[in-house]
């Protein structure tokens, strides 16, 4: 799969995705895809294990991960979706900084796995976002009755 083939494969995976104004460029082996102001999604083509790898980064995080819990519940239902979009693999930084959606790149399975993949990969950065950036819920001063019953 040369760069001409990439950049073809992108330009028609941003089309079925619904994205109009879709810039992509190479810089160091890398592709790298603006899909909107906030989503840059970075193309890795790793030929020696027949995958493709398209990460997007969620943003400066204050609280690395957030808690445990919902880290785990957000990846379990990336995988859920990854599943039903046709064995997709998603994945997330050590840092929470980044998420990554893992696809074959058959040549006519990556251009499907991408499209299928992308938006769903924009949407949960976006909704990664949200959670991290997310004020904490103010604690509930527990009634009479709770703090005799907790002592």
């Amino acid at each position: 799969m040369g760069p001409n083939d990439i950049s073809i494969m992108l330009a028609r995976v941003a089309e079925t995705a619904g994205w109009q104004s879709v810039t992509a460029y190479e810089t160091s082996g890398l592709w790298v895809v603006e899909l909107d102001a906030e989503t840059e999604v970075a193309i890795q083509v790793e030929a020696e294990r027949g995958l493709i790898y398209a990460t997007v980064d969620a943003g400066a995080l204050a609280d690395a991960t957030g808690s445990a819990d919902e880290t785990i519940r957000l990846l379990m239902t990336m995988n859920g979706e990854a599943a039903a979009t046709g064995g997709l693999a998603f994945g997330l930084s050590p840092d929470g900084a980044r998420i990554t959606l893992a696809a074959p790149f058959a040549l006519q399975g990556a251009e499907a796995a991408l499209a299928a993949g992308l938006p769903a990969l924009a949407a949960r950065a976006g909704q990664w976002r949200t959670v991290l950036t997310a004020p904490a819920e103010p604690a509930q001063p527990l009634s009479g009755d709770e703090m005799v019953m907790r002592v």
